[in-house]
């Protein structure tokens, strides 16, 4: 099964599950009428979809994320790319990012490159996807587990020249990588905003949203009461 979310001009993500069964788990109705706007939005990003049929389970990853650079970036990429795990490292308290220097050891696929060349190493699926797109990235998750085995992400730097926007689009596709995955509209400031903006920071909201998700309370395969239950936000 696959899912594809088209963010025009931005981003595209890409999911594929792996085993079709998937278990029956009874969940609390969910008042989201009763919600605070971080608990809506915070539902939003981890179970929400643009497009295609949406997941109501948390995908996460269960082990560290070990990723291979293809083509090294320059300098200031290289500077960005390490900052950006750092600040995800310092959040979360279940996992870890890591720069390995084999494609065999790795787990998750960084590319810095043109979409063409993506398409034609790494992803083929995105082929018809990569003209109006500048970054995307892909994810596979086990259906059963709901846990995220491995992945890859797309920067391009062939048409993005601007390093604050590469920071941007570098910062989001790491960030959703992680399980978080769709956008909201409420936080123009967010990294989860869903238009094109050249952010390069987290907002201090947005450190609250990943630190929750990266925390010991949120595991593969709950559900939204589940989640709610568990989350201090407000």
């Amino acid at each position: 099964m696959k899912l594809i979310k088209y963010l025009p001009f931005l981003t595209l993500l890409i999911f594929s599950c792996r085993e079709m069964e998937v278990p029956i788990v009874t969940c609390d109705a969910v008042d989201y009428t009763q919600l605070s706007q971080n608990e809506s939005d915070f539902v939003e990003v981890v179970f929400g979809s643009e497009f295609g049929e949406e997941v109501d389970r948390v995908r996460k990853w269960n082990k560290d994320i070990l990723i291979y650079l293809p083509n090294a970036p320059d300098q200031v990429l290289q500077e960005i790319l390490n900052e950006v795990i750092d600040e995800i490292n310092f959040l979360s308290e279940t996992i870890s990012l890591r720069l390995v220097n084999s494609v065999e050891r790795s787990n998750f696929i960084l590319f810095f490159g043109s979409g063409e060349d993506y398409v034609k190493q790494w992803e083929p699926s995105a082929a018809n996807l990569i003209a109006s797109n500048r970054g995307l990235f892909s994810i596979d998750y086990n259906s059963s587990s709901y846990e995220i085995v491995s992945g890859n992400a797309w920067i391009d730097v062939t048409l993005v020249a601007d390093y604050a926007c590469l920071k941007h689009l570098l910062r989001e596709e790491m960030t959703q990588s992680l399980g978080m995955i769709n956008d909201i509209y409420s936080d123009q400031e967010s990294i989860f905003y869903g238009n094109y903006r050249c952010f390069t920071d987290y907002t201090a909201r947005d450190k609250v949203f990943i630190a929750e998700f990266m925390s010991e309370k949120i595991k593969p395969g709950q559900c939204i009461s589940q989640v709610l239950e568990r989350i201090t936000i407000d």
